[in-house]
């Protein structure tokens, strides 16, 4: 019985109701799946497991869990991979005599104590190491779209801690709960079971905002749901119990008239599956709207396991008017699903809102059968600007985004039509952007938006809401430096101009917080080597040759390195960027031409 994820969706969607429940594990075709994962790294000690259930012969390394995390030596290592035909932690070099068998299910973990590196299969120890080190799990069923698994993924926990052995093997064989002994080292825990667009993190309260993520390197759906068949692991029956819930509140502008423009997203995170919960209550509070005249009517969607507000559900009244304070009541109609739950607040903006005030909702309390619950307030107290339906003609908002490998992250559907919804909510006139990769025009069609490439697939583009009266071809190269002019609306002219830069590798590890360096002149020596380089040559060989000095200009980009504006005594004293106060000089190569940053 094998359900692709599309196909998963319709059939839950239909009711949100509990049965019993099922146990699924991930499918991967060993061609082109992998699931990306966000999450920082892991330095002082740390444990990663998961089931597996190969399909056919290994092949020289399949990755289970890969990193995607670059430091000054490279890329760092392996947690649970097969290499040259043995289980292995991969460049610390732990590896077992083979590998698991085909067709069967294996319990298989790696550990790091902060000296040596311990080997697991099906709980017990069969290899072990001095050394190791931090790590950043980043990838599922791959390492970062090559040395793809073929086979079943099921139950990947991963901690910041090093686990007993005695743990490990008393918990192999049933799902994590909050009475895990080491539960609170929790980091990140991808059951599969909900079988939800973006298969859900249950680790802990505090991964109210962090998804995993599918990615197709070619032309497949991603990883499939399968019924797990591991009769070495079994889900217990147990009354479901409420873990936490949040409040996620969106800040993205709207304009006068838009329908179901989100304010708040609550994340219900439950455990057990017997007696299921209701959801009968909820108490809202408005009182920070500008004016309550700017909402015409407010809406309550079930959204399921997934966060997506085309997925939804009605629930407590189909409309509901506005008021400062709001208690909604239902009966047991909504019975939630073990794991995570998402419900969406969304109203309905009045053609002639205001524009420049604030719409604002706050979830006080909710009601599960019962029980009071006051969920975590997550975001920007200022809540969701009205945006004007006119533009300012001597105002021009610029965009700088890298989407990252085409912005197919979350599918080639829906990771586009995604970013077309945020481009449209930031109100931007202009679109710098990085990583196209054949994404653009699809996106700049459907904002209505004029588009330049530097070719088919390429790196970088500019999309633009006005003419473009003018490209340039650069000098450097299409890969590194592309720009336009474009015609504003009080008729003068300017010119955008988008860039990439090499990165120095070790740029990289200070973004999460790693100190890899003998002194702040090394990393600033390395900024010199290779940005620097780079945007002193598109400045020399692209900008001044076409720039006349006169008419507004942008530079934006990829610069692919960090800011001196970030990089402070301030921060430092602060703790941020482990401690490191560096004076980068990528940036202060423009500022000295007399930009602003």
């Amino acid at each position: 019985m094998k359900l692709h994820l599309f196909t998963a969706f319709s059939l839950l969607s239909l009711k949100f109701c509990v049965a019993s429940e099922a146990n699924y594990a991930l499918s991967f075709n060993g061609i082109d799946e992998q699931v990306d994962l966000f999450m920082a790294p892991l330095m002082k000690e740390w444990t990663v497991s998961a089931w597996i259930k190969k399909e056919g012969p290994w092949k020289e390394k399949e990755v289970v869990v890969g990193n995607g995390w670059v430091t000054t030596d490279g890329w760092e290592d392996y947690p649970l991979c097969v290499d040259t035909g043995r289980l292995a932690v991969g460049r610390t070099g732990v590896f077992a005599k083979d590998a698991p068998a085909a067709g069967i299910w294996h319990h298989i973990a790696s550990i790091w104590d902060g000296e040596t590196t311990t080997l697991y299969w099906n709980g017990e120890e069969i290899a072990k190491k001095r050394g190791g080190g931090a790590i950043c799990p980043s990838f599922l069923g791959s390492g970062d779209g090559k040395e793809f698994f073929k086979g079943q993924i099921d139950e990947v926990r991963v901690w910041n801690t090093a686990l007993p052995k005695d743990v490990i093997e008393s918990w192999m064989g049933k799902p994590v709960d909050s009475s895990h002994p080491r539960y609170n080292r929790l980091v990140a825990y991808y059951r599969f079971d909900d079988q939800a667009l973006d298969a859900t993190d249950y680790a802990g309260e505090n991964k109210a905002d962090r998804k995993i993520h599918y990615k197709s390197k070619r032309s497949s759906e991603g990883p499939a749901y399968v019924i797990n068949d591991n009769a070495a692991f079994a889900i217990p029956a147990k009354p479901m119990t409420h873990l936490a819930s949040h409040a996620l509140r969106s800040t993205l502008g709207a304009r006068p008239g838009e329908r179901d423009v989100e304010l708040l997203k609550l994340r219900i995170h439950l455990e057990g599956n017997q007696t299921p919960l209701h959801l009968n209550g909820l108490t809202l509070d408005l009182s920070k709207c500008d004016a309550l005249d700017d909402i015409e009517r407010l809406h309550i969607d079930s959204l399921g396991p997934d966060a997506e507000l085309d997925r939804k559900l009605a629930t407590f009244e189909p409309s509901i008017a506005p008021a400062a304070q709001l208690r909604l009541e239902q009966g047991d109609s909504l019975a939630l699903k073990p794991g995570i739950n998402y419900i969406a607040v969304t109203a309905d903006l009045r053609s002639d809102a205001t524009p420049g005030h604030h719409v604002h909702a706050r979830c006080e309390a909710l009601s599960l059968s019962g029980q009071k619950i006051e969920p975590l307030d997550i975001g920007a107290q200022a809540g969701k600007p009205i945006l004007s339906p006119k533009k300012d003609p001597h105002t021009v908002k610029v965009l700088n985004w890298n989407i990252w490998h085409g912005g197919i992250e979350k599918g080639r559907e829906i990771g586009p039509q995604q970013m077309i919804e945020v481009i449209k909510a930031s109100d931007a006139d202009v679109v710098a952007m990085v990583e196209t990769y054949g994404s653009g025009p699809r996106i700049a069609q459907a904002l209505g938006y004029r588009f330049h490439e530097t070719g088919p697939g390429s790196n970088l583009s500019i999309m633009s809401r006005y003419p473009i009266v003018d490209t340039y071809k650069s000098n450097k190269g299409s890969f590194s430096s592309t720009g336009v002019k474009v015609k504003l609306d009080n008729g003068k002219e300017a010119l955008i101009w988008c860039v990439w830069l090499r990165y120095w590798k070790g740029d990289y590890t200070i973004a999460h917080n790693v100190r890899n360096y003998e002194s702040k002149d090394q990393w600033i020596a390395g900024d010199n080597n290779a940005p620097v380089v780079d945007l002193q040559e598109i400045l020399e060989k692209d900008i001044d040759a076409f720039y006349d000095g006169k008419m507004p200009i942008v530079i934006a980009g990829d610069f692919n390195s960090c800011s001196h504006l970030d990089f402070t005594m301030r921060a430092a004293a602060a703790g941020i960027h482990n401690g490191w106060e560096v004076d980068f000089p990528t940036a202060k190569v423009i500022l000295n031409r007399g930009y602003k940053d």
